[in-house]
């Protein structure tokens, strides 16, 4: 098979890919096509599609969201995060007064 006097069925491509940690299409690819997926990343698409489609879509919204997440909100939701559940219910309707605050300034 090294010699390639014999060739590789498609299990025995899936196995070396397996052995290698890589995909199966890198083993065969003809071009350098930047979209081909890792195994940790065919591992998220398999988990993805076997939840309900309610919960994939909060997942891929939230994925979305973390995509734009600047180091000052991740400290921010860490802070959330250790508060009690009285302080955030402080902290949702502080936000709510914020927001109404705005608007209105808007409004004028």
């Amino acid at each position: 098979m090294l010699a390639g006097r014999f060739p590789l069925s498609l299990d025995e491509i899936d196995r070396v890919a397996l052995f290698l940690n890589v995909p199966a299409s890198e083993l065969i690819r003809h071009s350098e096509d930047p979209w081909e997926l890792s195994p940790t990343e065919m591992r998220m698409v398999r988990a993805l599609r076997m939840l309900p489609t309610s919960v994939r879509d909060h997942l891929v919204m939230l994925a979305d969201y973390l995509i734009g997440v600047t180091p000052a909100e991740v400290d921010l939701l860490t802070q959330i995060r250790q508060l009690t559940e009285d302080e955030k219910d402080g902290m949702q309707n502080y936000l709510r007064a914020m927001k109404l605050t705005a608007e209105g300034r808007r409004q004028r």
